[in-house]
């Protein structure tokens, strides 16, 4: 009889303890999977043939080329060469929108301006994707819509981080030393530096 009693002792106890790893693992899954906001819908990021009109295939793999260098410099989260590919401002209101997001709007008396690029909430996210979609002439530019794999740390009510897919415009328009940006923007917003707000 005391031999089967302690098999069974033994089998008790460690259901025991299992249980209560159980019931100390699963809160902490929860937790951490609750700080993540993704919905499935908006992760769509197939790849697919990219668009072309008005534009000869020689200077639509070139300006898929020039696009793609821009979204590694996203990518790679290096705001001054990102900026790099854009045109000078041509307007004050593009000019202070330089000048915010670089961060010399606050900087006084010679002292070192602190870009709010990818580092300041409303300009930090990170891409992990992209995707060319569709190169169009638009009188002098040409206009290419790109999908965007961004993550956002939040800034809100939880801590964690949201992902979705933005869809982006970036115009551009051709030089004597190649293609430059003119505007880089949410589908359906506007502004020269508007692409580069988290969303």
């Amino acid at each position: 009889m005391k031999k089967i009693i302690k098999p069974i002792v033994y089998a008790l106890l460690g259901l025991l303890v299992l249980i209560i790893l159980v019931n100390v693992i699963k809160p902490k899954i929860q937790t951490n999977t609750r700080n993540v906001s993704v919905v499935a819908d908006q992760l769509q990021m197939e790849w697919r043939e990219v668009i072309a009109t008005g534009v000869s295939d020689n200077e639509k793999d070139r300006i898929i080329e020039f696009v793609d260098t821009f979204e590694r410099a996203i990518a790679q989260r290096d705001g001054d060469k990102a900026l790099s590919f854009f045109s000078a401002p041509e307007t004050d209101e593009e000019q202070e929108g330089l000048d915010f997001i670089l961060g010399s709007d606050y900087a006084r008396d010679g002292a070192k301006p602190l870009a709010r690029l990818f580092t300041t909430a409303g300009y930090n996210f990170s891409t992990s994707a992209h995707y060319v979609r569709n190169v169009g002439a638009q009188e002098a530019n040409v206009r290419v819509i790109v999908d965007e794999l961004r993550v956002i740390p939040s800034g809100g009510e939880f801590v964690g981080y949201s992902a979705n897919v933005a869809r982006l415009i970036v115009e551009l328009r051709e030089t004597s030393h190649g293609y430059e940006i003119v505007r880089y923007y949410h589908e359906n917003k506007d502004g020269k530096y508007e692409g580069f707000i988290a969303e």
